[in-house]
């Protein structure tokens, strides 16, 4: 595509996106202030139409793009739009602590996602089978109620109350706590839930409490490592259509698209561009290629584990403010993960 027709088709989407309306050439040639004449520019128009990039949404009037002419608009787009210094410390606020519970620091992040750009937002949580217990200890809340607390070696705390059917001291647990620790201190967390390279005839293991103690979190490990998706916002699709009317059937099919299964095979095909954003214009729901959804998606990989997060927006989405939103959420967590893995 020459340069010329690329800046109109930019000029063109942006100009969409914005407002919403079909854009004509006497549009273009009054906001944008492009140095082509009428002629050139409603030529040019004509033939981004032919080739499938515009479509003409009235029997007269301005054009709107096509789902091919969003796709070439994203894959041309280089320049990122910054967030604001408010949004910034948004962002930094809402990680002030590195150490968070893992299903509330994910579930943040999608909620800032959403907040931020007004689209859903989403985080597809960690594969967390593959990480290894840093740290563990019981604590006692009160005679027959213990917390199990565990940090992974990316930072991420999983708890939960454990009840116990007798009273525990806390001389007991000053007992159990380092031959726990010790022990399950560098294992994955899939061989504590399969009891791969833990002997519990060993030394140690046949106190009663200690062997109950252990079971209990492999019984929590095994409710709690699977892969979590956290969606938030996803009202907000009703409210951004596409300057046409939402069709309720591919609403409906947009919905059932954001499930952790569909994103999760997304995210498994970007893993070859770990640090980098990728954009899907025009959702498909596994049905025919040409009966796309409506809909774009933006998403990043994370670097230190099989995890993803993103944005599902309208295909008129601000995919600057997108891109941005995007890169400087994963960019923090990022920073964070990598932190809890070094420390």
């Amino acid at each position: 595509m020459k340069n010329r027709k690329e800046l109109i088709l930019k000029e063109i989407v942006d100009g969409y996106i914005e407002t919403g309306e079909p854009i004509s050439s006497k549009m273009i040639l009054e906001e944008y202030d492009l140095d082509y004449s009428s002629a050139t520019v409603r030529n040019d128009m004509h033939e981004l139409e032919e080739e499938g990039y515009l479509k003409k949404p009235y029997t007269s009037g301005g054009r709107v793009p096509t789902i091919e002419g969003y796709r070439y608009f994203v894959s041309w787009l280089i320049e990122l739009s910054e967030l604001s210094g408010e949004e910034q410390r948004a962002v930094v606020e809402a990680y002030e602590f590195e150490q968070q519970n893992t299903e509330r620091l994910l579930r943040n992040t999608a909620t800032l996602l959403a907040n931020i750009t007004g689209y859903t937002g989403f985080v597809l949580g960690p594969d967390l089978e593959e990480r290894e217990v840093k740290y563990f200890t019981l604590t006692r809340l009160d005679e027959t109620h213990l917390m199990a607390i565990l940090v992974t070696d990316i930072g991420l705390v999983e708890n939960r109350v454990i009840e116990s059917d007798r009273k525990i001291s806390q001389e007991e647990l000053d007992r159990i706590n380092p031959m726990l620790s010790d022990r399950l201190e560098g294992t994955q967390l899939k061989h504590l839930k399969e009891l791969k390279d833990i002997n519990l005839n060993e030394e140690g293991w046949y106190d009663k409490l200690t062997r109950d103690s252990f079971l209990l979190i492999r019984s929590f490990l095994r409710e709690r490592s699977e892969r979590r998706l956290y969606l938030e916002g996803t009202l907000n699709i009703l409210g951004n259509g596409a300057g046409e009317e939402q069709d309720p059937e591919k609403l409906r099919k947009v919905f059932g698209f954001l499930n952790e299964n569909s994103l999760a095979r997304i995210t498994e095909s970007c893993k070859d561009k770990d640090n980098q954003i990728t954009a899907i214009v025009g959702l498909n729901d596994g049905s025919d290629e040409s009966d796309l959804l409506p809909y774009s998606l933006i998403i990043k990989r994370l670097v230190n584990c099989s995890s993803s997060l993103g944005i599902v927006g309208p295909i008129n989405m601000d995919y600057s403010k997108s891109f941005s939103t995007v890169q400087y959420i994963g960019s923090r967590l990022d920073t964070l993960l990598t932190a809890g893995n070094k420390n």
